[in-house]
Protein backbone atom coordinates (compact mmCIF):
# COMPACT_ATOMS: atom_id res chain seq x y z
CA UNK A 1 0.00 0.00 0.00
CA UNK A 2 2.75 2.43 1.04
CA UNK A 3 4.20 1.39 -2.85
CA UNK A 4 0.93 2.35 -4.78
CA UNK A 5 0.53 5.50 -2.04
CA UNK A 6 4.32 6.89 -3.41
CA UNK A 7 3.17 5.79 -6.90
CA UNK A 8 0.00 7.76 -6.94
CA UNK A 9 1.49 10.57 -5.30
CA UNK A 10 3.62 11.23 -7.71
CA UNK A 11 1.86 10.67 -10.53
CA UNK A 12 -0.43 13.66 -9.63
CA UNK A 13 2.06 15.76 -8.24
CA UNK A 14 3.99 15.46 -11.78
CA UNK A 15 0.72 14.79 -13.87
CA UNK A 16 1.43 18.02 -16.77
CA UNK A 17 5.18 16.50 -16.74
CA UNK A 18 4.52 13.03 -17.15
CA UNK A 19 1.94 13.86 -19.68
CA UNK A 20 4.07 15.95 -21.97
CA UNK A 21 6.76 13.32 -21.73
CA UNK A 22 3.73 10.27 -22.49
CA UNK A 23 3.17 12.31 -26.09
CA UNK A 24 6.20 9.97 -27.65
CA UNK A 25 4.25 6.89 -26.22
CA UNK A 26 1.27 7.84 -28.16
CA UNK A 27 3.06 9.00 -32.08
CA UNK A 28 4.99 5.30 -31.20
CA UNK A 29 1.83 3.43 -30.82
CA UNK A 30 0.26 5.10 -33.70
CA UNK A 31 3.73 4.77 -36.07
CA UNK A 32 2.27 1.04 -37.43
CA UNK A 33 -1.08 1.76 -37.58
CA UNK A 34 -0.63 4.84 -39.73
CA UNK A 35 1.62 2.91 -42.20
CA UNK A 36 0.17 0.64 -44.56
CA UNK A 37 1.69 -2.42 -43.39
CA UNK A 38 0.21 -5.76 -41.61
CA UNK A 39 -0.31 -4.66 -38.33
CA UNK A 40 -3.72 -3.57 -36.21
CA UNK A 41 -4.65 -2.21 -33.28
CA UNK A 42 -5.85 -5.07 -30.13
CA UNK A 43 -6.24 -4.18 -26.17
CA UNK A 44 -4.07 -1.20 -26.55
CA UNK A 45 -1.53 -2.44 -28.27
CA UNK A 46 -0.36 -3.19 -31.77
CA UNK A 47 0.43 -6.48 -32.99
CA UNK A 48 1.91 -7.73 -36.83
CA UNK A 49 -0.29 -9.92 -39.02
CA UNK A 50 2.34 -12.78 -39.15
CA UNK A 51 0.21 -14.33 -41.74
CA UNK A 52 0.55 -11.53 -44.16
CA UNK A 53 4.58 -11.61 -43.77
CA UNK A 54 4.79 -13.66 -47.45
CA UNK A 55 3.23 -11.11 -49.02
CA UNK A 56 5.40 -7.93 -48.21
CA UNK A 57 8.16 -6.64 -50.46
CA UNK A 58 11.66 -5.73 -49.29
CA UNK A 59 10.79 -2.25 -49.52
CA UNK A 60 8.08 -3.17 -47.25
CA UNK A 61 10.30 -4.80 -45.07
CA UNK A 62 12.74 -1.84 -44.79
CA UNK A 63 9.75 0.90 -44.14
CA UNK A 64 8.26 -1.49 -41.32
CA UNK A 65 11.93 -2.31 -39.52
CA UNK A 66 12.36 1.22 -39.39
CA UNK A 67 9.08 2.51 -38.44
CA UNK A 68 9.56 0.23 -35.41
CA UNK A 69 13.02 1.08 -34.74
CA UNK A 70 11.90 4.69 -34.86
CA UNK A 71 8.60 3.92 -32.12
CA UNK A 72 10.57 1.81 -29.86
CA UNK A 73 13.21 5.06 -29.59
CA UNK A 74 10.24 6.85 -28.91
CA UNK A 75 9.21 4.99 -26.13
CA UNK A 76 12.52 4.40 -24.28
CA UNK A 77 13.13 8.34 -24.64
CA UNK A 78 9.53 8.14 -23.16
CA UNK A 79 10.02 5.92 -20.32
CA UNK A 80 13.77 7.67 -19.61
CA UNK A 81 12.24 11.34 -19.01
CA UNK A 82 9.62 10.18 -17.39
CA UNK A 83 12.31 8.26 -14.40
CA UNK A 84 13.93 12.11 -14.72
CA UNK A 85 11.14 13.36 -13.53
CA UNK A 86 10.86 10.88 -10.51
CA UNK A 87 14.62 11.40 -10.05
CA UNK A 88 14.27 14.86 -9.54
CA UNK A 89 11.80 14.49 -6.98
CA UNK A 90 14.52 13.45 -4.97
CA UNK A 91 17.88 15.50 -6.38
CA UNK A 92 18.56 19.21 -7.14
CA UNK A 93 18.55 17.58 -11.19
CA UNK A 94 18.09 20.30 -13.98
CA UNK A 95 14.90 18.10 -15.73
CA UNK A 96 15.38 20.35 -19.30
CA UNK A 97 18.99 19.56 -19.23
CA UNK A 98 18.70 16.43 -18.19
CA UNK A 99 16.21 15.42 -21.03
CA UNK A 100 18.33 17.48 -23.41
CA UNK A 101 21.23 15.19 -21.89
CA UNK A 102 19.38 12.06 -22.58
CA UNK A 103 18.49 12.50 -26.15
CA UNK A 104 22.52 11.24 -26.50
CA UNK A 105 23.34 9.40 -23.52
CA UNK A 106 20.80 6.84 -21.90
CA UNK A 107 17.66 7.51 -23.98
CA UNK A 108 20.09 5.46 -26.76
CA UNK A 109 21.11 2.92 -24.63
CA UNK A 110 17.91 2.44 -23.57
CA UNK A 111 16.82 1.90 -27.43
CA UNK A 112 19.33 -0.56 -27.40
CA UNK A 113 18.43 -2.16 -24.69
CA UNK A 114 14.56 -2.41 -26.25
CA UNK A 115 15.75 -3.93 -29.21
CA UNK A 116 18.49 -7.06 -27.31
CA UNK A 117 14.43 -7.39 -25.54
CA UNK A 118 12.65 -7.56 -28.45
CA UNK A 119 14.89 -9.79 -30.73
CA UNK A 120 14.79 -12.26 -27.36
CA UNK A 121 11.05 -12.38 -27.37
CA UNK A 122 11.47 -13.01 -31.39
CA UNK A 123 13.85 -15.78 -30.85
CA UNK A 124 11.98 -17.22 -28.33
CA UNK A 125 8.60 -17.41 -30.81
CA UNK A 126 11.30 -18.73 -33.48
CA UNK A 127 12.22 -21.58 -31.10
CA UNK A 128 9.00 -22.84 -29.45
CA UNK A 129 6.68 -22.11 -33.06
CA UNK A 130 6.40 -26.12 -33.12
CA UNK A 131 6.32 -26.81 -29.49
CA UNK A 132 3.32 -28.38 -28.05
CA UNK A 133 1.72 -26.10 -25.34
CA UNK A 134 3.50 -22.98 -27.50
CA UNK A 135 1.49 -20.11 -26.13
CA UNK A 136 2.38 -21.37 -22.01
CA UNK A 137 6.05 -22.19 -22.63
CA UNK A 138 6.13 -18.80 -24.69
CA UNK A 139 4.76 -16.82 -21.96
CA UNK A 140 6.91 -18.56 -19.70
CA UNK A 141 9.94 -17.59 -21.02
CA UNK A 142 9.09 -14.18 -22.12
CA UNK A 143 8.32 -13.59 -18.59
CA UNK A 144 11.69 -14.79 -17.33
CA UNK A 145 13.44 -13.36 -20.53
CA UNK A 146 11.61 -9.64 -18.91
CA UNK A 147 13.66 -9.85 -15.79
CA UNK A 148 16.56 -8.87 -16.49
CA UNK A 149 15.20 -5.57 -18.84
CA UNK A 150 12.67 -4.94 -15.46
CA UNK A 151 14.05 -2.61 -13.57
CA UNK A 152 17.73 -1.76 -16.09
CA UNK A 153 16.04 1.74 -17.67
CA UNK A 154 15.04 3.00 -14.03
CA UNK A 155 18.80 1.50 -12.87
CA UNK A 156 20.21 3.62 -15.92
CA UNK A 157 18.37 6.89 -14.95
CA UNK A 158 18.54 6.59 -11.26
CA UNK A 159 22.42 5.00 -10.52
CA UNK A 160 23.32 6.09 -13.84
CA UNK A 161 24.52 2.45 -14.57
CA UNK A 162 25.77 1.00 -17.65
CA UNK A 163 23.75 -1.38 -19.55
CA UNK A 164 25.79 -4.34 -18.53
CA UNK A 165 25.59 -3.31 -14.81
CA UNK A 166 21.72 -2.27 -15.16
CA UNK A 167 21.05 -5.86 -16.26
CA UNK A 168 22.39 -7.45 -13.27
CA UNK A 169 20.79 -5.17 -10.99
CA UNK A 170 17.48 -5.47 -12.32
CA UNK A 171 18.02 -9.50 -11.57
CA UNK A 172 19.58 -8.73 -8.31
CA UNK A 173 15.96 -6.37 -7.29
CA UNK A 174 13.19 -8.64 -8.76
CA UNK A 175 14.83 -11.62 -6.99
CA UNK A 176 15.03 -9.82 -3.34
CA UNK A 177 11.45 -7.96 -3.83
CA UNK A 178 9.62 -10.84 -6.20
CA UNK A 179 6.27 -9.72 -4.33
CA UNK A 180 6.51 -6.03 -6.75
CA UNK A 181 7.36 -7.86 -10.10
CA UNK A 182 4.30 -9.85 -9.48
CA UNK A 183 1.91 -6.91 -8.10
CA UNK A 184 3.45 -4.99 -11.04
CA UNK A 185 2.47 -7.65 -13.41
CA UNK A 186 -1.07 -8.53 -11.99
CA UNK A 187 -1.63 -4.63 -11.86
CA UNK A 188 -0.52 -3.80 -15.64
CA UNK A 189 -2.87 -6.62 -16.63
CA UNK A 190 -6.02 -5.58 -14.80
CA UNK A 191 -5.75 -1.71 -15.74
CA UNK A 192 -5.20 -2.63 -19.63
CA UNK A 193 -8.16 -5.13 -19.17
CA UNK A 194 -10.73 -2.52 -17.44
CA UNK A 195 -9.45 0.16 -20.15
CA UNK A 196 -10.45 -2.49 -22.58
CA UNK A 197 -13.55 -3.51 -21.40
CA UNK A 198 -14.72 -0.04 -21.42
CA UNK A 199 -13.67 1.01 -23.94
CA UNK A 200 -15.47 -1.87 -25.99
CA UNK A 201 -18.58 -0.97 -23.59
CA UNK A 202 -18.67 2.79 -24.70
CA UNK A 203 -17.14 2.94 -28.40
CA UNK A 204 -17.93 0.54 -31.30
CA UNK A 205 -15.23 -1.02 -33.40
CA UNK A 206 -12.66 0.20 -34.46
CA UNK A 207 -12.84 3.16 -31.96
CA UNK A 208 -12.71 1.24 -29.24
CA UNK A 209 -9.23 -0.01 -30.21
CA UNK A 210 -7.70 3.90 -31.02
CA UNK A 211 -9.22 5.01 -27.61
CA UNK A 212 -7.67 1.74 -25.75
CA UNK A 213 -4.50 3.02 -27.45
CA UNK A 214 -4.78 6.78 -26.32
CA UNK A 215 -5.66 6.03 -22.63
CA UNK A 216 -3.00 3.19 -22.41
CA UNK A 217 -0.60 5.39 -23.63
CA UNK A 218 -1.10 8.76 -21.67
CA UNK A 219 -2.45 7.64 -18.06
CA UNK A 220 -1.83 3.44 -17.52
CA UNK A 221 1.84 3.13 -19.28
CA UNK A 222 2.83 6.62 -17.67
CA UNK A 223 1.65 5.56 -14.30
CA UNK A 224 3.11 1.89 -14.54
CA UNK A 225 6.23 3.28 -15.70
CA UNK A 226 6.21 5.87 -12.44
CA UNK A 227 5.22 2.71 -10.23
CA UNK A 228 8.36 0.50 -11.25
CA UNK A 229 10.81 3.82 -10.91
CA UNK A 230 9.10 3.52 -7.40
CA UNK A 231 9.78 0.05 -6.60
CA UNK A 232 13.50 0.42 -8.04
CA UNK A 233 13.72 3.12 -5.46
CA UNK A 234 12.27 0.82 -2.70
CA UNK A 235 16.35 -0.40 -2.04
CA UNK A 236 16.96 2.83 -0.63
CA UNK A 237 15.95 2.17 2.80
CA UNK A 238 16.21 5.89 3.50
CA UNK A 239 13.99 6.58 0.61
CA UNK A 240 11.27 4.06 2.21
Amino acid sequence: MKLLKYSVDSYKSNFRLILLFSLPFLVAFMIPILIPLPTYPAVGGIYLRTGSLPAITMLDAGIMILAYLAALYLVSFAIVNINIVIKSQRTTLNIRKEVLKSISSTALNVFLLYILFTLSLLLIQLITYTVPHRELIASVLNMLVSIPFFYAPAAMVIDELPVERALKESVSQVIKKPEFFGLWTVLGLLLVSLAEVCCDTIFGSPMNAYVSIFINSVIILPFMIVMQTQMYLAKYPILS
